[in-house]
């Protein structure tokens, strides 16, 4: 029986479990008979029904002993096997769930619990959490979004337009396509040192395999150099570097900032889809995110400083096709980088989810990703997603007229409500509503009893009411709104209880902010979240590539020290050699340090006086400018300057 029958015979299951079997089968078949007589192969599909048959029935013994999966069992059997996974698994959340209830645990200990992260099965290889980060290749590229909204033609002809060339694309020698294309008006792609590596492989208890990128010899020189410009203060020293190495990944994000800060937005995300296609054809053969058949996690650690420029480049893409109302594409990007580092999410994406998920209509997955993570990561506790868990009910009410749906929506509504009052009166002036009295006064919801609001907790109502005030400015969510509002006014001493608890819980868990929404924040960039960083974080400078780097952060290599012992001395040199470098463009501050030749060599051809520093030739150049001044500038007599003195006095 050939392998492709096996494996449609078999459908999902593992090919390797299989043949563990067969080869168990065969070597009972020749302990039972001496002489071992050919068989058609095909006598095995009789053979496996006989096993399925028998394993609908299996001892407790047998269960401990293998985790064998069965091959082709029947659907009954598929949900009991379910159940008690995640009935064993279970045992692991009550850890969770305990340690929220204690008064003095913040959102940054929240944000950095540890799920049991020494046991072999981690929480977050659940199969209903896999699930969850299926990425389809189809939404990844926002081309294809843009396709489907406006047709070929039209966005053939919108590249064609910006492409000031004229000419015939260039042709594309790596394949890799999965985010972004390449544009002809990008320069030539060569691989420049930046690789991927496989850091740790999974194993039988483990689905998680672990990458890292690597930079070579080479491109660690173009690192040191970057930083150097950095440091400099110099836009064109970056853009220097991108002329000899154009696919280096932090010039590119920096220059990407850059190019945003002058409102240049279309060359800003240019810049970043030129990184992404670098990163992306970098990837390792074995990291199949589009393709996870297997059901496997890849992970990539935001702690280790080479893989950074991944994650902030996809967090980048997002927003900007999300600007272009490509929102499908910008979930199906943040379910990618997600799953890159679910358990710490170095840059908040979660608070990114919903927002997509909404706009994009995809309230079912919203919905079935609030009730994975719920337990995992205290979704109810970030008012984002537990406004957009009651709002994705309601759109589901509206659009199969399901009470289900409606009294879900109204129960999640009114806890967010209890939980975070504080965002229904910056919610309502962002939408430029005006409340009624009864709801201004009221002690639930008045302006007074919320300005001592927590840090945290300000961040994340702001944000949530930036990016999703639209939503609520239709007239059946305001309806809605309203009506949840009056409710929970008019029963007030049932939900009085539960709004203690609640205020007291927020004022000690929003405490103090962690340092992935203070990264959210700045790559963000809103107008209407002003950031104010922390003296830990503010007295260190803070780049777009690299925003408020972790404590504890892996360098593979480090950068080689700078001898400058006196700051203000390196100042005035450096100006001196400015100066210098005006009056002879060829003057370089290095041909100092080389040792003098003689006469000979300088004059030769080629020699060091035609493509180094010549002193004698700077000494003429700054000869000639004095005598430029003077000419031009000739200097004031002192008869001239008697002479107006006197009438000076004459005009007193």
């Amino acid at each position: 029986m050939t392998t492709r029958a096996i494996k449609k015979l078999v459908k999902k299951d593992d090919l390797k479990d299989l043949e563990l079997k067969l080869n168990r089968t065969l070597e009972s078949e020749e302990s039972e008979e001496e002489n071992l007589v050919p068989r058609n192969k095909f006598d095995l599909l009789d053979e496996q029904l006989n096993i399925d048959q028998d394993e609908e029935n299996p001892t407790s013994e047998e269960c401990e002993k293998e985790e064998i999966k069965p091959v082709a069992s029947s659907k009954k059997k598929k949900k009991k096997t379910k159940g008690k996974r995640e009935a064993g698994q279970s045992k692991n959340f009550k850890f969770v769930s305990t340690k929220i209830q204690e008064d003095n645990t913040t959102l940054e200990e929240l944000s950095n619990l540890n799920l049991n992260a020494q046991s072999a099965a981690s929480p977050y290889e659940n199969s209903s959490i896999r699930r969850l980060f299926k990425i389809e290749s189809k939404y990844l590229n926002a081309d294809n979004e843009m396709i489907r909204m406006f047709g070929a033609k039209i966005v053939q002809g919108e590249r064609n337009s910006q492409n000031p060339r004229g000419g015939r694309r260039q042709m594309n020698r790596f394949k890799n396509n999965a985010i972004v294309n390449m544009k002809s008006t990008w320069p030539q792609f060569t691989k420049e040192g930046l690789s991927m590596k496989i850091l740790k492989e999974n194993d039988s208890l483990s689905k998680t395999i672990e990458f890292t990128f690597e930079h070579s010899k080479e491109y660690q020189q173009v690192q040191f150099r970057f930083l150097d410009a950095v440091e400099s203060l110099d836009h064109n020293n970056i853009m220097n570097i991108l002329q000899l190495n154009r696919y280096h990944i932090d010039s590119l994000i920096q220059l990407s900032d850059i190019s945003r800060i002058h409102d240049d937005t279309q060359m800003a995300a240019d810049l970043i889809e030129r990184a992404l296609f670098a990163l992306q054809n970098s990837f390792h053969p074995s990291f199949k995110f589009t393709s996870n058949s297997a059901g496997l996690i890849y992970k990539i650690d935001y702690n280790r400083v080479e893989n950074r420029g991944l994650f902030i480049c996809l967090f980048k893409q997002i927003l900007y096709i999300g600007g272009k109302a490509c929102y499908r594409t910008s979930l199906e990007l943040c379910k990618f980088l997600l799953s890159l580092d679910i358990q710490s999410d170095p840059l908040g994406v979660i608070l990114l989810i919903d927002f997509y998920a909404i706009r994009s209509s995809q309230y079912e997955y919203l919905i079935e990703f609030y009730e994975a993570f719920n337990e995992l990561k205290h979704l109810n506790l970030m008012p984002n997603m537990l406004m957009s868990y009651a709002l994705a009910h309601f759109y589901l009410f509206n659009k199969s007229h399901n009470t289900d749906n409606l009294e879900k929506a109204n129960k999640a509504l009114i806890e967010a409500l209890l939980r975070f009052p504080g965002v229904l009166m910056i919610l309502l002036d962002k939408c430029s509503i005006m409340p009624d009295k009864e709801v201004e006064s009221h002690r639930f919801f008045a302006r007074t009893s919320h300005l001592r609001m927590p840090e945290g907790l300000k961040y994340l109502i702001n944000l949530y009411v930036t990016r999703m005030h639209h939503e609520w400015k239709i007239s059946e969510n305001l309806i809605w709104l309203e009506q949840t509002v009056k409710s929970i006014i008019a029963d007030e001493k049932k939900h009085e209880n539960f709004f203690n608890q609640c205020k007291n819980k927020t004022n000690s868990l929003f405490s103090k902010v962690p340092p992935n929404l203070y990264r959210h924040l700045i790559l963000s960039d809103l107008k209407e979240v002003a950031v104010h960083l922390p003296p830990e974080y503010a007295s260190t400078a803070t780049y777009t590539f690299d925003p408020i780097p972790p404590k504890n952060s892996i360098i593979s290599y480090t950068r080689p020290a700078r001898t400058e012992s006196n700051p203000a001395a390196a100042t005035s040199t450096e100006s001196l050699f400015t100066f210098f470098q005006s009056l002879l463009p060829s003057f370089n501050a290095q041909d100092l340090n080389r040792p003098q030749r003689n006469n000979d060599e300088n004059n030769a051809v080629g020699g060091e006086a035609n493509r180094g520093f010549d002193f004698n030739q700077m000494v003429e150049r700054l000869r000639e400018f004095l005598v430029n001044i003077e000419e031009n500038f000739p200097a004031t007599r002192q008869n001239d300057f008697d002479e107006n003195l006197n009438e000076d006095d004459d005009f007193d």
